[in-house]
């Protein structure tokens, strides 16, 4: 057994508390109501492992599992101190996730990966993160459809944030949500007309994607029609609070409203208005930290486009109708939404200076098929391509979500509603498979470590 030591008398045992979190309920929150310096212990009394100090909660734990804990440390007289050994069973996840099974068992190069999911027929939709083996690990459910995961290191320890809005964007009550991994609370950022996503800036400040509208010229008729918006309001921010517009696409975009694909023809509601047409269907926004570059992935006009973060000034328009950037031959990337170098119709997640990871669709290729690639391009001669590309193995595609990020050398890639997410090495080998029931992972961050 672990020997007191404090001298010849023992000190008594530790008094703790603990309860699952409302927000995660695969973490078990622990309190000690004395003060001194104290931390979790798991596995067993003869051979604990000893969190880090400060820690005081039990997470990462697959779903089902039982937990030996106590909480050890030294006391305000510098006592070393330990409680009672106890036993948590985590909680199964809550109904309606799909079931997860690892059909190819390599070392995806990552030890948990998270998730925005969306159930089966959308009836649902949660925050995730699974360990490697394909077991529920932590998790918490949305009041509406999650998207876009994002982790960030703050004082307090990772904050899990994603964008909510509704399945069919027919109310506005989009918001960016962020719970720490923790579990400790939950902050709700409204998003007025917001969706899809939105970015962290420095000083707090919160860039988002957001719906605006307008009567244009479509095909020689006047009809109303929705665009995209990049907004600025502030974390934690609540309804009413002022917000800023940084970008306007019906004011700053140097191409008009046009009618380039049959998805903008089709009449639809968004925010209550019905027989809108969408012109350019934004999905993702990122931001270059090393060049206070903000930029847009517009996914009916093929657009993967650059403001300003400060200004809101266009420096760039790649892929599309009137796009800056041709191919390394000087051949135009994009001649139509099926004839393209690029990509047809695409969602994305991560990029950097000179490049992206890309998940094409490829709504309109013929014959239509998804695709994962790397694409290059350079800024000072205007020409871009793809370096690296993975078609679907089987030729699938997927006209919802998709997901592509680096893994070191390797690439992760969620199929999104084909039901797989894999991770695959640069000569097209899968290095580790994980495959969905039902639903999808919509998409998805490779996470190292829960603190």
């Amino acid at each position: 057994m672990i020997p007191w030591l404090a001298g010849c008398v023992a000190p008594t045992a530790l008094e703790v508390g603990a309860e699952p979190s409302p927000e995660a309920p695969a973490v078990l929150a622990v309190t000690v109501a004395e003060p001194g310096e104290w931390r979790v212990a798991t596995g067993d009394a003869d051979a604990p492992e000893l969190g880090p100090w400060g820690a005081l909660d039990l997470r990462g734990f697959p779903a089902g599992e039982d937990v030996s804990w106590a909480v050890t440390g030294t006391d305000g007289e510098g006592r070393t101190r330990w409680s009672d050994w106890r036993t948590w069973r985590v909680p199964d996840p809550p109904p309606g996730l799909p079931e997860l099974t690892v059909e190819v068992a390599g070392d995806p190069g990552f030890r948990f990966l998270a998730a925005t999911v969306i159930a089966a027929d959308q009836v649902g939709s949660a925050v995730v993160i699974v360990d490697t083996e394909g077991r529920y690990v932590w998790w918490t459910a949305p009041a509406q459809v999650a998207l876009t995961p994002e982790l960030r290191a703050t004082e307090d320890g990772p904050v899990l944030g994603w964008t909510e809005a509704g399945a069919d964007r027919d109310v506005d009550a989009a918001a960016f949500v962020e719970v720490p991994l923790s579990g400790a609370h939950r902050t709700r950022t409204p998003l007025p007309s917001g969706h899809h996503d939105a970015a962290v800036l420095p000083g707090g400040e919160l860039a988002f994607l957001a719906m605006a509208f307008e009567d244009h010229e479509l095909d020689g008729v006047v009809v109303p029609m929705v665009s995209d918006e990049v907004r600025l309001t502030t974390l934690g921010a609540t309804d009413g609070d002022p917000i800023e517009l940084l970008w306007s696409t019906f004011a700053d975009m140097p191409v008009a409203a046009r009618g380039t694909c049959d998805h903008i023809r089709q009449p639809t509601s968004r925010l209550g208005r019905d027989g809108v047409r969408e012109w350019t269907h934004a999905n993702s926004l990122i931001r270059l930290a090393d060049e206070d570059t903000l930029l847009i992935g517009a996914r009916y006009t093929d657009w993967l486009y650059a403001i300003d973060a400060t200004t809101g000034e266009l420096r760039w328009v790649l892929n599309g109708l009137g796009s800056d950037f041709v191919g390394p031959d000087g051949a135009p990337v994009w001649r139509s939404p099926s004839d393209t170098d690029l990509w047809s119709h695409a969602h994305l997640s991560e990029a950097w200076s000179g490049g992206a990871m890309v998940f094409d669709n490829g709504d309109h290729h013929q014959p239509p098929v998804s695709v994962a690639m790397e694409v290059a391009w350079d800024t000072a001669s205007r020409t871009a391509e793809v370096v690296w590309s993975r078609p679907h193995p089987d030729g699938g595609a997927t006209g919802a979500l998709g997901d592509v990020r680096r893994v070191g050398d390797d690439v992760l890639v969620s199929w999104a509603g084909l039901g797989t997410v894999e991770v695959v090495v640069r000569d097209q080998a899968t290095r580790w498979r994980l495959r969905l029931s039902d639903g999808m992972f919509a998409r998805v961050l490779p996470v190292d470590e829960l603190r």
